[in-house]
């Protein structure tokens, strides 16, 4: 689905996407300290 079907679909008035950056920012975790692999697809293998 588009941004604007999802949007209509769960009955939002607006739907918008935070960078990861911004996510992390908005959680306050330092990108060192948090898994995103979910959202980028670069998984953490030591």
């Amino acid at each position: 689905m588009s941004t604007d079907e999802i949007r209509k679909y769960i009955g939002a008035n607006s739907l918008s996407y935070l960078s990861i950056e911004g996510m992390l920012n908005a959680i306050g975790l330092p990108k060192e300290k948090s898994c995103n692999a979910c959202f980028t697809g670069n998984y953490p293998f030591k």
